[in-house]
């Protein structure tokens, strides 16, 4: 490492700066720890997402003090209607709300800094430190052509499904991915009145699959396959 690229000292290491990382970063940093977020992307960055928030995700936005910010932002839903393959229908009444996860993580992202939590991006996780016990003391992280290490007491990863930052933890062998999706958004006002709740379609011809359509306010949808 150059000078420039000198090591850098936490309590807490978090990498990844989506919901889970960000969440952590916050309650960690709002007990009064030294927490050093960090993420492979600068934020705010989109994510292939059906951007649902369900009761579970609401209760945690409460948890945090967020649910008020969040929903007055987001298109809000009481139905959630299930497509079987056949075309059996079944709806299911539930507080549900839709709102984009760019926004929505770079929210929660900025609760964390607001607790007291630091930020450093694009860093990607390149490997565990370990001590000569093996004891995992920080990692190796890139930043563009240059690696940082970042010394911490306890380090968290929260990278989601994310195989290669796994694979760097030593905790995934498989390189394949076990999932895919496709999503994107299409404005189309015509369609409020049809489509108020989310739905969510099993068909044969998305076979080890499903797809969605959840309104997203402003006659916008997000509709998507996995």
């Amino acid at each position: 490492m150059s000078s420039s690229t000198a090591a850098l000292t936490c309590e807490v290491l978090v990498i990844g700066a989506g919901p889970a990382g960000s969440a952590c970063a916050q309650v960690l940093a709002r007990a009064g720890h030294d927490v050093l977020l960090c993420d492979r992307h600068e934020f705010p960055r989109d994510k292939v997402c059906g951007d649902g928030l369900i009761p579970d995700a609401h209760h945690a936005l409460a948890r945090l003090g967020l649910a008020e910010a969040v929903l007055a932002r987001a298109a809000r839903t009481s139905r959630l209607d299930c497509f079987a393959p056949r075309g059996a229908q079944l709806a299911v009444p539930a507080q549900l709300a839709v709102l984009p996860r760019r926004e929505l993580d770079e929210m929660l992202r900025q609760a964390a800094l607001a607790a007291g939590a630091r930020w450093h991006a694009p860093l990607r996780l390149e490997a565990m430190l370990e001590d000569a016990h093996g004891r995992v003391v920080g990692a190796r992280l890139r930043q563009g052509e240059a690696l940082r290490e970042v010394r911490a007491r306890w380090t968290v990863l929260a990278t989601g499904a994310d195989a290669k930052a796994l694979e760097a933890a030593g905790m995934c062998e498989r390189r394949a991915p076990s999932g895919m999706a496709l999503r994107g958004y299409v404005h189309r006002p015509d369609m409020a009145r049809q489509i108020s709740g989310l739905q969510v379609v099993w068909h044969k011809a998305l076979r080890g699959g499903y797809g969605w359509i959840f309104p997203a306010g402003g006659g916008r949808f997000n509709i998507g396959v996995g």
